[in-house]
């Protein structure tokens, strides 16, 4: 099996390269230079061989993403990083949550910046919300896409926006 991937569109918020392995999900990032992303996601899965695929299956994971729908996807990462991006997967759509409040629901309290951290490195986008972390004041804190990408996509899910469709 080859870990695959592909750039699509994700309505007016612009490109992603999507990644994925069989019929799972492992990847999704904002922008369209897959270089930028190829050696996280092989360091990943190095047992599988990297390979372009096909942007309609790309396309695919990307509408399914961007609607809500159900999307099978396989996380690999350290048991805190796995925890986390679980916690995250079960956020409603436009709730959002404090760093110190994910580490608690993680079962990391003590861990709050390694928690942040694991923020940080999840590697699909939208999917696992890391856009819904707050800092504790509320602030937007940080988003690997910038600030500007994150508070959009959050304004979308508050006022559930549906004409941001993919294209």
């Amino acid at each position: 099996m080859d870990l695959n991937y592909a750039v699509s569109k994700l309505g007016n918020y612009g490109s992603v390269v999507v990644f994925w392995l069989g019929k799972n999900l492992v990847g999704m990032f904002f922008g369209n230079k897959p270089a930028e992303f190829t050696k996280e996601m092989q360091k990943r899965f190095p047992e599988f061989l990297l390979a372009k695929g096909e942007k309609s299956e790309a396309d695919d994971f990307t509408k399914k993403v961007w609607k809500g729908e159900d999307v099978q996807f396989e996380l690999s990462g350290s048991p805190l990083e796995v925890a986390v991006w679980q916690q995250l997967a079960m956020l409603d759509s436009g709730q959002t949550v404090s760093y110190t409040e994910l580490a608690k629901k993680a079962g990391f309290p003590r861990a709050v910046r390694a928690v942040a951290s694991a923020v940080g490195r999840n590697p699909i986008s939208v999917l696992i919300p890391c856009h819904r972390v707050l800092r504790k004041d509320g602030s937007l804190g940080g988003y690997r896409f910038g600030l500007r990408l994150k508070k959009a996509i959050l304004q979308r899910e508050k006022i559930g926006i549906e004409s941001a469709t993919t294209a």
